[in-house]
């Protein structure tokens, strides 16, 4: 959506510069559908009705789109899909008379992989909005801990439990850092 600045000299004092545009369906309770500010976390969308830069000009046009863009959303939505499906496909290698520790630990190491290429794609999608690098940077530090998971999974099988528990204490952290009412994102 788009706002246009006043028209006339002088005029610049009346321009919105803060606002929260909220949408009804019945008239009677009211949501925000959009704002000055917005900031995507994860796969929502959390508006900030931070300040916006209006145009000088006058009768400009500023166009508003909060929208993640689509590398954003594919990876954040998709990363949980991975892990959880390949963990699935590794629970059920017993029945097969396989291993199933083999099978966790290409779960773990296919999720650092694809965090870190996620935080690649994010990370290219931030530089070229010209946005914080709060989304890159949350996929590279998963990236690193599930590749660390995978090798105390691998390597000291007795320091897994502890291992996953750090991980889970770092997500949770890193989660709670990022989302915008604490100045992440």
């Amino acid at each position: 959506w788009y706002i246009e600045t006043l028209g006339g000299n002088g005029t610049q004092a009346g321009d919105a510069v803060r606002f929260k545009l909220e949408g009804s369906d019945d008239e009677e309770s009211w949501e925000t559908v959009g704002s000055s500010g917005a900031s995507p976390y994860f796969s929502d969308l959390i508006f900030t009705h931070t300040p916006v830069e209006t145009p000088l000009g006058r009768g400009e046009v500023l166009v508003l789109d909060a929208r993640p863009g689509p590398t954003h959303v594919v990876c954040f939505s998709s990363l949980a899909l991975v892990f959880y499906s390949s963990l699935a496909v590794a629970m059920c290698l017993p029945l097969r008379g396989t291993d199933a520790k083999h099978g966790m630990a290409a779960a773990f190491a296919l999720s650092s992989l694809c965090h870190l290429v996620g935080g690649c794609l994010v990370l290219s999608e931030e530089l070229a909005r010209g946005s914080p690098h709060a989304g890159s940077a949350y996929l590279f530090a998963m990236g690193i801990l599930f590749g660390l998971t995978t090798v105390a999974f691998v390597r000291f099988e007795q320091a897994f439990p502890v291992a996953m528990l750090l991980l889970g204490v770092a997500q949770t952290a890193a989660r709670a850092l990022l989302h915008p009412s604490a100045g992440g994102g």
